[in-house]
């Protein structure tokens, strides 16, 4: 009896033995896997891991080195399945770092253009290390890339502030800070851009946009004149020449779009208002066959566009006008000339002018047969929109501005229906296109007349 106990006793011993050196065994061939996966070894370490996982399929090391190897092997979508395996092991923590495991599948994700698996990834890091650079830089880029402005914020603030310095989030956290019209932070990084990168258009761009706002001209048309090249020129040509037109420099503004014309994307924002601008400003210039050729072109592309449609439907109208499109194609001396004709119909003498605009004059005017009343102010408008009652207003205000009891609003267009019913009330008589047509057409015998 007792050396059958003893016998036992010695088999246990021996079996724990087995199991100890078996235990040792799987430990040893893990090493030896892993180090011909670094010596590039990937069948060997393979054949290795297999025999392992055929006896322990929940060996998570095992598990995790065969990911390594399908990664090797540019087997994405099968390291993607073996990477998550992994995570759903229990106890995967003791094993192997968890935060590699996030890196590995985001890059995975990345590279079979699951994006949104990827930025999962990333925010999965980033709850397991806030100030992950990487991972806000990733996600506050693909925010950025969305044109989420205000979420990616954060994430690219953090990559800039606490990351290796020059960031890649520069620029696109400065032209974030620009949409949300934070512009003084926004000009410091895009300058911080710059710096890095002296090249950049689109940072010049952005500059110009922030010094134009700023109405910094000088500064913004320098800027503008540097990004004429790539996705940024004609962007940049339209800033450049929205300048020019706010300083009423209509030549230049010619000048400046004029050459690029007829090589513009019309399907674009950017083209159509670059149309819309070249358009306004031969409009001005009274070059209105070369305006309406531009217009034509918008509408073509969008007939909702801006007020494009109703400029050539009122041009058209007053086409087969001989007088108004005359007059709407004079220059500016020629027409002060006309205006001056026309306001003599009235039995007024001129005592003042000024400019309002390329297109508006006012006057102020005594009635020559009755001195002793009060002046009259005259506003003359060469335009083919309809006046509204909100210019009507204006002119109600200069009047009181100017102490002048009556008013004459003279246009070339028409007047809506609004504006006819107030004009009484408020002491202003109204003259449209079809009453300065027949004065010129009076204005134009009476003078052929003298000549004879």
């Amino acid at each position: 009896m007792l050396y059958l106990f003893i016998v036992l006793v010695c088999l246990g011993f021996v079996l724990a033995g087995l199991v100890f050196v078996k235990s040792l065994r799987v430990p040893g061939k893990l090493r030896r896997a892993e180090e011909l996966l670094e010596q590039g070894n990937l069948n060997e370490a393979g054949n290795i891991l297999r025999g392992i996982l055929e006896k322990s399929k929940d060996n998570v090391k095992a598990h995790y080195l065969r990911a390594l190897i399908l990664i090797e092997q540019k087997q994405y979508l099968l390291a993607i399945s073996e990477l998550n395996l992994v995570l759903s092991l229990p106890d995967f923590k003791t094993y192997v770092n968890e935060l590699n495991i996030h890196y590995s599948l985001a890059d995975m994700y990345k590279l079979t253009n699951n994006f949104q698996k990827e930025i999962d990834e990333y925010h999965t890091i980033i709850s397991l290390n806030p100030d992950d650079i990487n991972a806000n830089s990733r996600i506050g880029l693909s925010l950025y890339n969305k044109r989420e402005y205000k979420k990616s914020l954060d994430y690219l603030l953090k990559s800039v502030t606490k990351g290796p310095q020059p960031s890649p989030c520069l620029l696109p956290l400065g032209i974030v800070l620009y949409h949300l019209n934070d512009y003084e932070k926004a000009e410091q990084y895009l300058l911080s851009a710059l710096e890095s990168n002296s090249e950049n258009d689109e940072c010049k761009f952005y500059l110009g946009c922030i010094y134009k706002l700023q109405k910094a001209y000088e500064r913004a048309v320098n800027m503008f004149m540097q990004a004429q090249d790539g996705p940024f020129y004609v962007r940049s040509l339209r800033m450049l020449a929205d300048i020019y037109f706010e300083q009423e420099r209509y030549d230049d503004v010619i000048a400046c779009l004029e050459p690029r014309a007829d090589k513009l994307n019309d399907i674009t924002e950017d083209g159509l208002a670059y149309r819309y601008l070249l358009a306004e400003s031969y409009e001005i210039k009274s070059r209105i066959k070369d305006a309406m050729a531009q217009w034509e072109s918008v509408t073509r592309t969008n007939p909702d566009y801006r007020e494009a449609k109703v400029k050539l439907e009122a041009y058209k109208n007053v086409l087969n006008s001989e007088h108004i499109m005359e007059m709407l194609s004079m220059n500016s001396e020629e027409l002060q000339d006309y205006i001056n004709e026309i306001i003599s119909v009235f039995n007024y003498t001129i005592i003042s002018k000024s400019r309002i605009s390329a297109n508006e004059y006012q006057y102020k005017a005594l009635n020559t047969k009755r001195m002793g009343d009060l002046p009259v102010l005259i506003i003359f408008s060469r335009t083919i929109t309809e006046i509204n009652d909100r210019q009507l207003n204006e002119l109600d205000k200069r009047m009181v501005a100017e102490k002048c009891k009556t008013g004459l609003y003279i246009t070339t267009a028409s007047f809506s229906l609004k504006a006819q019913a107030e004009a009484p009330s408020r002491q202003i008589e109204l003259y449209d296109g079809d009453f300065v047509s027949k004065a010129i057409d009076k204005i134009k015998t009476r003078n052929f007349l003298r000549k004879k």
